[in-house]
């Protein structure tokens, strides 16, 4: 067993013009996996926002990863927000919080959270609970 390690070594060592663009191409898709893993897509994202919308007149968005802001976006309906909210934001691969302030017509603001994992395919719906 030793002797036939010791003959793929040798082949190897002296057969390394053949295999080195090869291993650099292996190891050139390994790294290229990860960054590209790493990279920020698009997220198409809806926020439901409950019986009272119609008196929604601006939705603050911010997306949190590890309590950092990534993303934010005030979105504003002067006749009052619709049923749901969609948004498309560009998230690296993680875990987010999002956090949301909804803005009524008479001024009150209400803060709910949700959380969302990214990437994610298709359009992904975001429970909103009370805000703490």
């Amino acid at each position: 067993m030793l002797e036939r390690l010791h003959q793929g070594w040798e082949w190897m060592r002296t057969h390394r013009r053949r295999w080195a663009p090869a291993l650099a191409i292996v190891a050139a898709l390994v790294v290229g996996r990860e960054v590209l893993g790493s990279a920020p897509r698009e997220v198409d994202v809806e926020l439901p926002l409950g019986a009272q919308h119609a008196e929604i007149t601006r939705v603050d968005v911010a997306f949190l990863e590890s309590d950092e802001l990534v993303h934010h976006v005030s979105l504003r309906y002067p006749s009052g927000a619709p049923e749901s909210v969609r948004h498309t934001v560009e998230l690296a691969p993680g875990r987010y919080v999002v956090a949301v302030d909804l803005v009524h017509e008479d001024g009150a603001t209400e803060s709910r959270e949700g959380r969302l994992d990214a990437p994610a395919e298709g359009r992904v719906r975001v429970s909103l609970r009370e805000g703490s």
